[in-house]
C-alpha cells in the first residue's frame, strides 16, 4: 500500500516544464489548451499575472502541466482492484505530499474519465448505504430519542467538528426558548444530550451550530499512517515455515495482514509496516520468532559507497543483459548481486572510457567538462567540482579513495590536483600493454615494472582500504581496467569454479576470460564487504570493444561510436538503500550516478553545487520505488576523426533516438541526422529520415531537437561557410592490403585533388555502413568535379603493411 503520485507538475522550468517565473503566464499546458479549445498561446489580454508573492506558482489550475510521469492519468485516476471490485474498475484518487498535505488536483482532474452516457435521474430505487455524509452546509436532524429513570437521552445528526447550542422552551412559543448548554460538542457526527429535569417539566428541544472547527490543511497529524513497504530476505537453503503465525521487525510486531508477499522456495518477503517508531540503527525480520533475515532495514547512520567501474563492457558481452548471447562469461559474484538488487535495462554512458569518467565525477555532459574522448580532449580541468571534492568541502565523515584507472590526464599528481581524491593507486592512461608488467602510479609515485596482475593488485588495494576504515563510513571508486585491451590470458588461479568457460585463443575468448577472472576479485573485494551496510553499485564505462561484440550489435556499431553498441551498457545496484529489486526499465544515464552518489552520502546536491550547471538527476527515488522524474539521455563525443556529436532518447518518446553526427567546435561543419526506432532496429541500420516519417517518429525528431536545442553545445548547429559533401568508393578487395573490415576503424588522412578533406563516416551516399566507401567533407566548397583521392588508414596491425587506396569512383554532393 502507498501514496499514489499525480502525473501533474507545477510548471517550474524543471523535467521539461515551462518556467513560468520567467517566461510569465503567457501560455497554456497542452491539456488545457485542449480542454479549453484555444491556442496555447495566449494573446496579450488573456494572459495571467506575473509569478510573485502575490500571485504565488500554483494559485491558478494553468500553472500545472501534465508530465504522464506518475502513477495516475490526466483525469486523477487509474484502473485498480478494490476490495469492492475485485475484478478491477477504474476510480479517481486524492493526491496528497508525502506529509498529507493536499496536492494538485487533489480528486480529479478538469474531465471525467470515459464518456457520460443516459439521462436524467429522477429518483434511486436500488438499495443505498450512506458511508458518510458531512460538511459544514450539512443539517440537524434528531436521529434517536430514549427516555427511562426520570431522564431523557436526545442525540441528533451533526457536523463532526461543530459546536452547538442547547435551547429548550415548555410551549414553543416565542420568548420561550431559553439557552440550556451554550456549548455542545458532537463525538464523531453524533450529538448526545441527557436531560436529567424531565420528571419536574415538559419540555421541547432544539440545537443550533454556533460554530464550525477551521479546516486541518497543514498535514495529518498521525503520520503513522504512512508505512514503509520493504523487502526482507531469509536464507533460502534452511525449510522456511509454510505459514507464518508472527513476524516483528525490530521490536515492532508487525500484522499480518501487512504481509503482501510470501516466497518460501526465494526466502523473500515483502511487507509494510511503521518504520518511524523504529529507533535508529539496523532492524531484521523475524518470522515465527525462529527465522531471522538476511539483510537488515536501517535508519540512521551512513552506509558506505562502493561503486565498480568495469572497462568496456557493454550489454551484448553481460550474461544478465543479453542471456541468448552467443558467447557469454560466466560472472557468479556479479550474478549473486544482481540477483539480490536492482538491475537497469536502460542504462547508458558515454561512447568511450574518459569522458563516462569526467561525467560521473562532475555530473555534467562533455560539452561541459571539455572531455570529449581519450586522445585529444581527454584532460579534466582543475576548474571542473568533483564528487571527492564535494565530499571534502562538506566535511563528510566518509573515508574515500579511487583504485584503478584515472585516464583524464595531467601529471602524476592529477588523481589528487584535478580528481580530488586524497588516495589514489593505480594506472594513469587507458590501458596496460602488458597485465604482467606495468607502470603504477601511487599518489604521485610511479614505480615501474610491476609484475602483479592488475586486477589483482587493484583489488588488493582496495580490501586494505576498507579493512583500514574500521566502522567509518567509506566511498570507494574502484576503475578495473580489466576487460580492456590488450586481449591475454588472464592467470589460471582466477578462474570460476569448474574453471573458465572458454579455452581458445580467440580475442572474444580472451576477453571473456578476462572478465570471469575480473568477476572472481570481484568476489575476493566484496568478503570485506558489509553488503548490510554497503551501497554497491556496478556499472560499465562504455561498449564491448569492435574485435568482440556480439548481437545486437556489431557492423561497426561498438565502443567509440554514438550507437547503442557504444553507450547501452549494463547497472546494477544493491544495498539497504536500494529497497525495489529485481529489474527497471527507468531511462537512465552514467551522469546520474553523481547525485545518486551524493544523495548516498547525505549531502545535498544542490547546494553543494550552487553555481554549476549540472545535468545529474539521481537513482535514489527509483531505488525507493517514488520515481516520477521525466528523464532523458544524452551521450557525446568530440575531438576524434570519427562519430563526433551527440545522442539523444527521452523518456517521453522512449522508442526513438536522434544521433547529430558533427563537430561542434567547427563552424564550418554540416551535422548529419539520423533517427532510429530501437524496439524494432536494435543495431540502428535503418535512419528514419531517409523516408517520410509517421507522425509518432515525426514528433519525437521534434523533440528531441528541440532538447538538444535547449541544452546547447553546438552540435546540431548550421556551416558558417562552403563545403562539399563527398563520398569516395575505394577498391573491393580483401585481404591484408585491403580497407579494413572493422568499421570502427578510421582514416588518418583523405587527399582531394591535393586538398585534405575531414573524414565524416564510413557510408555509402545512402547513409547505409560500407566497407568500401568513405564520407568526407571539404571546405571550402567549389561544387566539383573531383578527379582523384586518396584514403590512408592506419598500418594493418598484424602485418604492419601500409594501407593507403586510390579512389574508384567519387560522388559530390548528391
Amino acid at each position: 500500500i502507498r501514496r499514489m503520485i499525480s502525473g501533474y507538475q507545477k510548471r517550474d522550468g524543471t523535467n521539461g516544464t515551462t518556467n513560468l517565473a520567467t517566461t510569465g503566464r503567457t501560455t497554456l499546458p497542452t491539456w488545457a489548451a485542449t480542454f479549453q479549445n484555444r491556442n496555447a498561446n495566449l494573446s496579450t489580454n488573456q494572459q495571467g499575472p506575473p509569478v510573485n508573492n502575490a500571485y504565488v506558482l500554483g494559485r491558478y489550475i494553468e500553472d500545472y502541466d501534465f508530465l504522464n510521469s506518475g502513477d495516475l492519468d490526466q483525469h486523477n485516476g487509474r484502473r485498480c482492484v478494490t476490495p469492492e471490485f475485485p475484478g478491477g474498475t477504474y476510480a479517481y484518487f486524492v493526491t496528497i505530499a508525502a506529509d498529507g498535505t493536499p496536492v494538485f488536483p487533489y480528486a480529479m482532474g478538469r474531465e471525467y474519465y470515459g464518456t457520460p452516457a443516459g439521462g436524467n435521474v429522477n429518483s434511486i430505487t436500488e438499495p443505498v448505504t450512506l458511508l458518510f455524509e458531512g460538511g459544514a452546509e450539512k443539517g440537524s436532524s434528531i436521529d434517536a430519542i430514549q427516555t427511562g429513570n426520570d431522564e431523557i437521552t436526545l442525540t441528533w445528526k451533526a457536523v463532526e467538528g461543530g459546536s452547538y447550542q442547547l435551547e429548550t422552551s415548555p410551549s414553543l412559543r416565542g420568548g420561550s426558548w431559553k439557552t440550556t448548554l451554550s456549548s455542545v460538542n458532537p463525538e464523531q457526527d453524533k450529538l448526545v444530550v441527557d436531560d436529567k429535569t424531565v420528571a419536574l417539566s415538559r419540555n421541547f428541544y432544539r440545537v443550533k451550530k454556533a460554530a464550525v472547527a477551521p479546516y486541518d490543511d497543514s498535514g495529518f497529524v498521525d503520520n503513522n499512517i504512512f508505512t514503509t513497504t520493504y523487502t526482507f530476505r531469509f536464507p533460502a537453503n534452511l525449510p522456511l515455515p509454510e505459514n507464518i503465525n508472527s513476524l516483528t521487525v525490530g521490536a515492532q510486531e508487525v500484522s499480518l495482514a501487512n504481509i503482501s508477499s510470501y516466497d518460501r522456495s526465494t526466502g523473500i518477503v515483502t511487507l509494510c509496516f511503521n518504520s518511524t517508531t523504529l529507533p535508529d540503527g539496523d532492524h531484521q525480520a523475524v518470522i515465527n520468532s525462529t527465522h531471522i533475515s538476511e539483510n537488515f532495514f536501517s535508519i540512521g547512520g551512513q552506509k558506505n559507497i562502493l561503486l565498480l567501474i568495469i572497462d568496456d563492457w557493454g550489454i551484448d558481452a553481460s550474461p544478465f543483459d543479453n542471456p541468448t548471447g552467443i558467447a557469454l562469461p560466466k560472472l557468479p559474484n556479479m550474478d549473486a548481486l544482481v540477483r539480490r538488487g536492482l538491475r537497469f535495462t536502460r542504462c547508458h554512458s558515454q561512447p568511450l572510457c574518459s569522458p563516462t569518467r569526467a561525467t560521473i565525477l562532475t555530473g555534467r555532459h562533455p560539452f561541459e567538462h571539455t572531455v570529449g574522448n581519450p586522445s585529444n580532449s581527454s584532460i579534466l580541468p582543475t576548474s571542473e567540482l568533483t564528487l571527492p571534492e564535494i565530499f571534502t568541502a562538506q566535511n563528510s565523515r566518509f573515508g574515500m579513495a579511487a583504485y584503478g584507472k584515472w585516464h583524464l590526464g595531467g601529471t602524476a599528481n592529477a588523481p589528487s590536483v584535478r580528481g580530488g581524491w586524497p588516495e589514489f593507486a593505480g594506472i594513469r592512461r587507458g590501458g596496460v600493454t602488458n597485465y604482467t608488467l606495468w607502470d603504477k602510479l601511487e599518489n604521485g609515485t610511479t614505480t615501474e615494472d610491476v609484475t602483479s596482475y592488475t586486477t589483482t593488485d587493484q583489488v588488493n588495494e582496495g580490501t586494505d582500504f576498507i579493512v583500514s576504515q574500521g566502522t567509518n563510513p567509506w566511498f570507494l571508486w574502484m576503475a578495473f581496467n580489466a576487460p580492456h585491451t590488450p586481449f591475454h590470458s588472464p592467470p589460471s588461479n582466477l578462474a570460476p569454479v569448474g574453471g573458465y568457460s572458454t579455452s581458445g585463443s580467440s580475442n572474444s575468448d580472451q576477453y571473456i576470460r578476462a572478465l570471469e577472472a575480473l568477476d572472481t576479485e570481484i568476489g575476493r573485494l566484496l568478503t570485506v564487504v558489509d553488503l548490510n551496510r554497503t551501497n554497491v553499485i556496478v556499472i560499465g564505462d562504455n561498449g564491448t570493444p569492435g574485435q568482440v561484440v556480439q548481437a545486437p550489435f556489431g557492423n561497426g556499431h561498438a565502443k567509440g561510436d554514438l550507437y547503442q553498441g557504444g553507450i547501452h551498457v549494463p547497472l546494477f545496484a544493491v544495498g539497504p538503500d536500494i529497497r525495489i529489486t529485481g529489474t527497471t526499465d527507468k531511462l537512465v544515464h552514467c551522469v546520474d550516478l553523481f547525485s545518486t552518489i551524493l544523495d548516498l552520502g547525505g549531502i545535498d546536491g544542490n547546494a553543494a553545487t550552487a553555481g554549476f550547471s549540472t545535468h545529474s538527476q539521481s537513482l535514489l527515488p527509483i531505488f525507493h520505488g517514488t520515481d516520477t522524474a521525466s528523464r532523458c539521455v544524452i551521450a557525446e563525443k568530440f575531438g576524434d576523426n570519427n562519430g563526433n556529436g551527440r545522442a539523444l532518447i527521452s523518456d517521453v518518446y522512449p522508442d526513438y533516438k536522434l544521433i547529430i553526427f558533427g563537430d561542434k567546435d567547427d563552424i564550418s561543419d554540416t551535422p548529419i541526422f539520423e533517427l532510429y526506432n530501437l524496439p524494432s532496429d536494435a543495431n540502428e541500420q535503418t535512419n528514419l529520415l531517409l523516408s517520410p516519417l509517421s507522425n509518432e517518429a515525426q514528433s519525437a525528431y521534434d523533440h528531441l531537437l528541440a532538447k538538444d536545442l535547449a541544452l546547447g553545445g553546438g552540435y546540431s548547429d548550421s556551416p558558417a561557410g562552403s563545403f562539399d559533401t563527398i563520398y569516395i568508393e575505394l577498391p573491393n578487395r580483401t585481404g591484408p592490403t585491403s580497407p579494413p573490415n572493422n568499421l570502427s576503424v578510421n582514416p588518418t588522412a583523405i587527399i582531394i585533388d591535393g586538398q585534405s578533406a575531414s573524414f565524416v563516416a564510413r557510408e555509402d551516399s545512402s547513409g547505409t555502413a560500407q566497407r568500401y566507401w568513405v564520407k568526407c567533407s571539404l571546405t571550402p566548397g567549389t561544387g566539383g568535379p573531383f578527379t582523384s583521392a586518396t584514403v590512408t588508414f592506419p598500418n594493418n596491425p598484424n602485418t604492419g603493411g601500409a594501407r593507403s587506396f586510390n579512389s574508384t569512383q567519387i560522388i559530390a554532393n548528391p
